[in-house]
């Protein structure tokens, strides 16, 4: 998930695992020429660990190397967008803080995106991470009786409502509003290009992250929003 340097030769890294939740451990000698290890700390990648406990943390004592992700650091918009994914899981949990789905729906993505970054994959994992975490969107009205309006968004209460000409929040249109139900239902493989505001759709789905999670910021963001 993420790396920093320790030592010279070592680094602490932030691993998401499913049986221990998101934890820090320390690979010791990593960065040496002879390191066996080296190939399990880059961020990105799914691996197999064993630990050996430590007076302050835990280190990599052995593991094996289950998916590189390699294709997700070829291209700059891959780049951008694998780092995002990380830095938004990474800053929504605690420390031992345990979610199985959110962890299924971070592996999906990346294997998902190894296809190529597209806006709708980071709308569909935003909004189904919001509601992994507790802060589904809920929608108000019924399409049927919106005869064609729009409604507002208010990522602070984070009530999505349908036929509204003016509110709390910001308008989006109809089409926006039946998207961002399709992708919150649809498997991240089944996704299907839209015409909508996805851009702004993006926008107040982090903005649910700020108020919610208490987040500052999300620094890949604003990258990920200029592709």
């Amino acid at each position: 998930m993420e790396e920093a340097p320790f030592t010279e030769t070592s680094k602490r890294l932030t691993i998401f695992t499913r049986e221990r939740g998101k934890i820090s451990v320390l690979a010791k000698g990593v960065n040496s020429p002879k390191s066996s290890i080296f190939s399990l700390t880059q961020p990105g990648i799914e691996g197999a660990y064993r630990f050996k406990p430590g007076q302050s943390f835990a280190y990599i004592r052995e593991g094996v190397l289950l998916k590189d992700h390699s294709p997700l650091r070829k291209t700059y918009p891959e780049i951008v967008a694998t780092s995002l994914f990380l830095e938004i899981v990474t800053k929504s949990l605690e420390d031992g803080q345990k979610n199985d789905r959110l962890y299924d729906l971070l592996a999906k993505t990346l294997d998902v995106l190894e296809e190529g970054y597209r806006t709708i994959l980071l709308n569909a994992f935003l909004i189904k991470a919001l509601s992994f975490l507790g802060y589904r969107p809920r929608f108000i009205g019924k399409p049927e009786e919106n005869q064609g309006k729009g409604g507002f968004f208010d990522p602070k209460s984070g009530i999505i409502e349908y036929g509204m000409v003016s509110g709390s929040g910001k308008y989006i249109q109809e089409t926006d509003i039946l998207y961002l139900k399709e992708i919150l239902y649809t498997s991240l493989d089944q996704l299907k290009a839209a015409r909508c505001n996805e851009k702004l759709l993006s926008t107040l789905l982090i903005q649910m992250f700020y108020i919610h999670l208490e987040v500052r910021q999300f620094h890949c963001f604003d990258l990920v929003a200029s592709l």
